[in-house]
């Protein structure tokens, strides 16, 4: 078992869970537009794994670069521009006890999607920034599939 994906895995489901609030669920479905980079991202790694011919090859990368860079980089940002600002409208709003609603969730939950929604964010420039300007090997290794991962696995 991969821990980073577990961990990733654990994460993402929690935050997800805690924003079925009914006035979140605008944002929530729009955030999952994110994963329609992961199905380009799995043939990407399929064709690389088995030497894909080419054409089929190009076809997942660029797949993979226009799914990323729509959904994950200019929708999610301004997507998580606007959230960010709602949800801290609603930390407003709860922490005036004249204005606090039973509607809202607590403003540590608030704080939790907030807090989610920068690091997904975050994440996403991260690993741009890791596409952009780091080798195919170097990005092997740091998510721990490089040669060092491989001779390790070899000694187990």
């Amino acid at each position: 078992v991969d821990l980073k994906f577990l961990v990733h895995g654990i994460v993402c489901g929690a935050a997800y869970w805690l924003a079925q609030a009914p006035l979140f669920q605008y944002y929530t479905i729009r955030f999952l537009l994110f994963e329609l980079s992961t199905p380009w991202m799995n043939l990407r790694h399929l064709c690389d794994l088995f030497h894909a011919p080419k054409p089929l090859s190009a076809l997942a990368s660029l797949g993979l670069m226009v799914s990323f860079l729509g959904c994950r980089i200019a929708y999610g940002i301004s997507l998580g521009y606007d959230f960010t600002t709602f949800l801290l409208g609603l930390v407003q709003t709860q922490a005036d006890p004249r204005s606090r609603s039973d509607n809202v969730p607590a403003v540590e939950v608030l704080y939790f999607c907030v807090s989610a929604v920068v690091s997904m964010c975050s994440l996403n420039l991260l690993w741009l920034l890791l596409a952009l300007f780091s080798s195919k090997q170097g990005r092997k290794e740091l998510i721990g599939e490089g040669q060092g991962a491989v001779e390790g696995k070899k000694n187990r």
